[in-house]
């Protein structure tokens, strides 16, 4: 059994470029144009308002004060875009304030 009090959370999980970490805008967009259909978003909008704005093969930016968010529609898009981002640049954040999925049951045995 799930333990759907999870399930109807909102998932707050994006990954956050600061302008200090020398990581332009148009660079990340060519990254992450590779996997995802990029869109961009005005300016300080949160990482739920992209999401609602995008379809799964999409990741969206916005510009913040001090850098910018980039988001997926969901947290392994999220995770994904992370770790591309990062793999120069240790300055680049990736937040996640959602729980794991929790199973409160008996593994399900596939094999009977």
């Amino acid at each position: 059994m799930i333990n759907r009090t999870n399930l109807n959370q909102p998932n707050f999980t994006s990954t956050f470029v600061p302008k200090h970490a020398k990581l332009p805008l148009q660079k990340a967009a060519e990254e992450l144009s590779k996997y995802f259909e990029v869109k961009g978003f005005g300016n300080n909008l949160s990482p739920a308002k992209i999401r609602e704005k995008i379809d799964l093969s999409q990741a969206g930016i916005s510009m913040q004060k001090d850098g910018f968010i980039v988001a997926g529609k969901d947290r392994e898009a999220d995770e994904f875009i992370a770790r591309t981002l990062r793999k120069d640049n240790l300055f680049v954040t990736y937040k996640q304030d959602t729980p794991e999925t929790v199973f409160d049951d008996n593994i399900i045995d596939l094999t009977i």
